[in-house]
């Protein structure tokens, strides 16, 4: 399954290198082929940005999973989010006399979670 990487373009895994939680958290996204960047937090959960982490994601552990402007706490809930079932809806835009110059793809999200389904 391909996600689409426009949404996941700002994928970040708040990690420590060592946590085993976080290893697991990076092979399911390798496994799926989603595109992320690690960022190395304090060990000190005092730490301004474990502080932060801890306000927009509800634990104060990590790994934290932002993805799409979402963030996600505990390696079993981010690893539930990655495995639903997704699908990709394309929409392609009016015939092309209406717009000569240009050319419009909408690529929408739709999951399960939302109840779209």
């Amino acid at each position: 399954m391909q996600f689409n990487m426009g949404i996941l373009a700002e994928t970040v895994l708040y990690q420590l290198p060592s946590c085993p939680y976080c290893r697991k958290v990076r092979e399911v996204l390798d496994q799926k082929k989603i595109p992320y960047t690690t960022l190395n937090v304090a060990p000190n959960r005092s730490d301004i940005l474990r502080q932060k982490l801890k306000e927009k994601s509800g634990v104060e552990t990590v790994p934290v999973l932002k993805i799409g402007g979402k963030y996600i706490g505990e390696s079993e809930e981010i690893v539930k989010y990655l495995n639903q079932p997704w699908r990709e809806i394309i929409i392609k835009s009016p015939p092309p006399h209406f717009f000569p110059s240009t050319t419009f793809i909408y690529m929408i999200i739709i999951s399960y979670e939302n109840g779209f389904m």
